[in-house]
């Protein structure tokens, strides 16, 4: 996990060959030495809580690896998360409105039947009525 950024947050020393470096339950990271003369742990003299640390290296628990892994990794594994989420999103909003320009287009299609409908309807209404006006006259 070489991190150019990590350094001792105690007494700011950068890595060095053979140096192993520590992060606290707090989010502080320590070197070795700090460890030793225990300025780190059992309370960390930076932010006064008691803490646990863990060496920073291949072992080091999930959770807190992703704290150390290389930036541009981190961010094109995030984009190809959020990309992968879009697609699917994408893909099932695309049906759905697909579904429903269809039954717009039924409903479109029903209306304008109805309307010819009605027509048909107002014609026979008139012509009833026109012919029970010409039976009455008779």
């Amino acid at each position: 996990m070489a991190c150019p950024w990590i350094h001792c947050n105690i007494c700011l020393r950068l890595p060095a060959s053979k140096c192993r470096y520590f992060i606290s339950n707090c989010g502080h990271v320590a070197c070795e030495r700090c460890v030793e003369k225990q300025l780190i742990a059992p309370k960390c003299s930076i932010c006064k809580r008691d803490t646990k640390v863990e060496e920073i290296n291949k072992n080091l628990r999930e959770d807190l690896r992703k704290y150390f892994v290389h930036i541009h990794d981190f961010a094109v594994k995030s984009f190809n998360e959020v990309k992968s989420v879009i697609e699917f999103q994408s893909k099932n909003t695309r049906r759905l409105m697909k579904y429903k320009m269809e039954k717009i287009k039924e409903l479109q299609n029903t209306t304008i039947k109805h309307a010819d409908d009605s027509v048909t309807i107002a014609k026979l209404q008139q012509y009833v009525f026109s012919f029970g006006t010409c039976i009455n006259n008779i």
